[in-house]
């Protein structure tokens, strides 16, 4: 039987997506052959895809004072570290489109189609001779594109492509988007952009596009979409219910699950297959007795818990987890200097992050950082917090490294307390802070690493400071900020 997309677009959509992209796209690449060569649409003109993303920043940020388009670039000032070769094509590979038609010529001749995802995290400001624009920060979620192996979704996927390619359409707003590698014979590549928004996908290259997908190449794209988070929660060790976590591979070193609703310690059963262990993220109201029975887990070195409530049990039971060098509370409520001192006894516990979870309304609760004799490292994230100099002052007793505050309230001139803590190496602000409050900081002789986002420095201000401080490496990018700044903390480990 031949069947073409005009024919029977429904029955591709409902009988293909599953089998090709859940098969063929996550495992190998000879599934069911006999159902797919029925299933196979007539080979014609096929068409690629494009890697860069340029999108009207003004639209997707709702910036009025954006008075230029800002382009999506990968490997931007403050991209994440990444092989630039695993997704941008090599120099000498790398095909120039020249317009629409030679797109459609190109993505017929193609051999492969590799897809990664990017993940949005902020935006980067560039003065321009009219203004500024706004430049997206990314990250990818992995090094290397995923393939589609099969021959029959290399087909699909040229065809729907190709079909899409038309006249331009300016397309705003960004939902997920898709780095694209497209094999072209000869060893080159084409490398293009994919946006999967709610409203629909689009794409193109960065000479031509962007274009609107088909309604099949739409549905095509968002089950790879969809493929590509399941794999990436896998790789991050994200269970979506205890019993999930029995699909993770045994050699895991990281788990994150929910324990809401659970009553004992039975979960941790789960666990102990797990002999590589070493990071563990529960999530919900954890009891006394899960908390207990994690010293069962050998390898157990970073835990976080979020959106539970430390009571005296609980922290006592914590305080047991000797083993333990990082912990995370994560919503968490409101912790004083009492319960800070309970985890004394955590005498390796070198790192403690606090976010979204209170140490006083102005901090006060700080000095039970000084009971921690192994901490040198700590972070807070607390809008509703201010942080005043008799605060930090009691940091001064401690062994602290490298300190991050994250949307706390606090001004240069009281941060310089912190010159009198003679380990402080490295230091991180998220918030307000001005040039006014960068010239206090140069105050801190012995600080090595300086890092800012979401403030309102200017290059003046940064090139006065680096006059001052040229021994202190200043991280800081002109209007660079996080859309969710507790990303800062993921990504300082």
């Amino acid at each position: 039987m031949t069947m073409t997309f005009d024919e029977d677009r429904a029955a591709v959509r409902e009988r293909l997506l599953e089998l090709l992209l859940e098969e063929e796209f996550t495992a190998s690449t000879d599934v069911a052959p006999a159902r797919l060569a029925e299933l196979a649409p007539p080979v014609s003109a096929p068409r690629p895809r494009s890697q860069r993303l340029l999108v009207a920043a003004a639209a997707l940020l709702g910036c009025s004072a954006v008075v230029a388009t800002a382009w999506f670039a990968r490997g931007g000032v403050a991209d994440a570290p990444r092989r630039e070769g695993a997704q941008d094509p090599a120099p000498s590979a790398a095909v120039v489109v020249r317009d629409a038609e030679h797109l459609r010529t190109l993505l017929g001749s193609a051999t492969g189609f590799r897809f990664v995802r990017r993940e949005v995290i902020g935006v980067n400001r560039t003065v321009t001779a009219n203004g500024f624009s706004d430049q997206l920060r990314t990250v990818a979620w992995s090094d290397d594109p995923r393939p589609i192996d099969g021959g029959v979704s290399r087909e699909i996927l040229r065809q729907e492509f190709g079909r899409s390619v038309g006249d331009a359409v300016a397309k705003n707003g960004v939902s997920h988007i898709l780095d694209l590698v497209v094999d072209l014979p000869g060893g080159r590549r084409l490398g293009l952009f994919v946006n999967v928004g709610p409203n629909g996908s689009w794409f193109g290259a960065d000479e031509v596009g962007p274009f609107v997908a088909s309604t099949t190449l739409d549905e095509v794209l968002r089950e790879i979409d969809r493929s590509l988070e399941r794999r990436h929660e896998r790789a991050r060790g994200i269970a979506g219910s205890l019993a999930a976590v029995d699909e993770l591979p045994p050699t895991a070193e990281r788990i994150e699950v929910s324990v809401a609703g659970e009553k004992d310690g039975a979960a941790v059963d789960r666990l102990l297959r797990f002999a590589n262990l070493r990071s563990v993220c529960l999530r919900g109201e954890v009891p006394a007795e899960l908390l207990s029975r994690l010293r069962e887990l050998p390898a157990l070195r970073e835990l976080e818990l979020a959106d539970a409530i430390l009571d005296g049990a609980r922290l006592a039971v914590l305080g047991t987890l000797s083993g333990l060098r990082g912990l995370t509370l994560r919503r968490c409520g409101s912790l004083d200097a009492v319960a800070l001192r309970s985890l004394s006894t955590l005498t390796k516990l070198e790192r403690l992050w606090c976010i979204d979870t209170r140490l006083g309304g102005e901090g006060e609760e700080l000095v039970g950082l000084v009971a921690l004799p192994a901490l040198t490292e700590f972070g807070l994230r607390d809008a509703g917090t201010v942080l005043p100099a008799a605060s930090l002052e009691p940091l001064t007793s401690t062994r602290l490294q490298r300190l991050l505050l994250v949307d706390v309230r606090v001004v240069g001139t009281d941060l310089a307390t912190l010159a009198d803590l003679p380990t402080l190496r490295d230091l991180t602000l998220v918030g307000r802070f001005d040039d006014a409050d960068l010239e206090a900081l140069a105050d801190l002789s012995l600080l090595r690493r300086l890092v800012l986002w979401n403030c309102q420095v200017t290059e003046r201000g940064a090139e006065v400071f680096a006059v001052q401080r040229p021994e202190c490496e200043l991280e800081w990018v002109l209007g660079g900020r996080y859309f969710d700044t507790a990303r800062v903390f993921g990504e300082s480990q």
